[in-house]
């Protein structure tokens, strides 16, 4: 509730310091190119606090008109970096995928009614 980051260099508690980046690929983070090209959306950070994403999946969010999805993975992220983990638990009884599950929802919600409007 503290907004409290367990990762990373944190910052003021009581604010969300979330930090991304995208993945670069096809430099000092080649190894990422074969999970990005698969189901790998990106990483919470090892530890650094500052998530990443695969470009693929940037691009493709962009490209099929999707917000919610990168809303999701920074949220599901951002859990990370506040000390929860999976727990070797299924992905519907997961708290971290909860949360994204949850930002997606609500993020589709938004972009539709945004849409109707228009």
């Amino acid at each position: 509730m503290t907004a409290h980051e367990e990762e990373g260099p944190g910052g003021q508690d009581g604010v969300v310091d979330l930090m991304v980046r995208t993945l670069r690929i096809d430099s000092d983070e080649s190894d990422w190119r074969k999970p990005c090209d698969k189901r790998t959306i990106g990483v919470d950070g090892a530890g650094t606090g500052i998530t990443a994403i695969c470009p693929q999946k940037l691009a493709k969010w962009v490209k099929d008109g999707r917000p919610e999805y990168l809303a999701a993975h920074y949220a599901h992220e951002y859990i990370h970096i506040l000390g929860f983990h999976h727990d070797k638990k299924p992905k519907d009884e997961s708290f971290v995928y909860q949360i994204g599950d949850t930002v997606e929802d609500l993020a589709e919600k938004l972009r539709k009614s945004r849409l109707n409007a228009s």
